[in-house]
């Protein structure tokens, strides 16, 4: 896993950003709740100019539905980081298991500055000093519920960049 290196690289990187664990978390996290507004934002504008409805719109740009359904997981992930955050804080196995699946999950989507956030959240998290070695169960229910979502809209947008 990435909490157990030493890498002079990631630390200098860090460093310049004067990134610790709780403002890279926080970052995360309205990264994940502000981007989803901007860009119903941009369809809103978008469905004004066009003159047309949002299902007729999804049908024409099928890449925006997948996109519009990755923004509401990514909201409804930033709502449950936002609430758990101390549990979060606390927990270094529950970090490493929910940023890892969030990291390769945000990958897939492309979204890629969820991606390095995240990669800087599990560098961070060997920080954590915790004894407590089970996965919360809040936490659980996040990743059996986004996973899916963040998979089938992968799939999605793989199959659309083929054809």
């Amino acid at each position: 896993m990435f909490t157990k290196t030493n890498n002079r690289l990631m630390d200098k990187f860090v460093g310049f950003l004067r990134y610790d664990l709780k403002k890279s978390l926080n970052m995360y996290t309205a990264v994940l709740a502000i981007v989803p507004i901007v860009f119903f934002t941009y369809i809103a504008f978008a469905l004004n100019l066009a003159q047309m409805g949002l299902q007729e719109y999804f049908y024409k740009s099928p890449i925006t539905a997948v996109m519009f359904i990755v923004c509401l997981v990514d909201w409804i992930v930033a709502y449950v980081l936002f609430f758990q955050r101390d549990v979060l804080m606390n927990s270094s196995k529950s970090m490493v298991y929910v940023f890892t699946v969030l990291s390769i999950a945000q990958l897939a989507v492309g979204n890629l500055i969820s991606f390095v956030l995240g990669i800087i959240v599990l560098y961070l998290s060997k920080d954590i000093r915790s004894n407590d070695n089970k996965l919360n169960k809040n936490f659980m229910y996040l990743l059996i519920g986004c996973t899916p979502l963040y998979t089938i809209s992968a799939l999605f947008l793989i199959n659309m960049g083929i054809h």
